[in-house]
């Protein structure tokens, strides 16, 4: 009687460990799809062109319409669009004043509107000329 007992309590515990590992599996299996669902609405979202992304930094360098900006550790590198739209917020100018790319000088802090372009590479659409935030 005593090995009957145990048996049926061994498969039952047999049983429950089995079903919750299932159970975990298919949780974990679930959120990772919920993330790359998110991610993949979130790169459709961003080459759909009706949503912008912003940085915002120090122009370390200018090479072409291509600008390397920094603040603190963190650098990116960004090409501009040819028909980006230039602004300048600066503290010079009254307003929001129309500009061109060659207004861009090393060490002008900017923020930038960014896109995904067809091939899913960021493009800077827009650019503003602006003072650093206060510390």
């Amino acid at each position: 009687m005593n090995k009957i007992i145990l048996a049926v309590i061994s498969i039952a515990v047999i049983i429950f460990v089995f079903s919750a590992g299932i159970f975990y599996q298919a949780q974990k299996d679930s959120q990772l799809a919920t993330k790359a669902g998110i991610t993949e609405t979130l790169a459709k979202n961003l080459n759909s062109k009706n949503v912008t992304i912003s940085t915002r930094g120090f122009v370390k360098s200018i090479s072409g319409r291509t600008l390397s900006i920094f603040e603190g550790s963190y650098n990116l590198t960004i090409p501009i669009r040819q028909d980006a739209k230039i602004y300048d917020l600066g503290p010079n100018s009254s307003g929001v004043k129309n500009s061109e790319f060659s207004a861009i000088k090393l060490g002008n802090y900017v923020n930038i509107s960014i896109i995904l372009n067809d091939k899913g590479d960021m493009e800077g659409a827009s650019v503003f000329l602006s003072t650093p935030p206060k510390q």
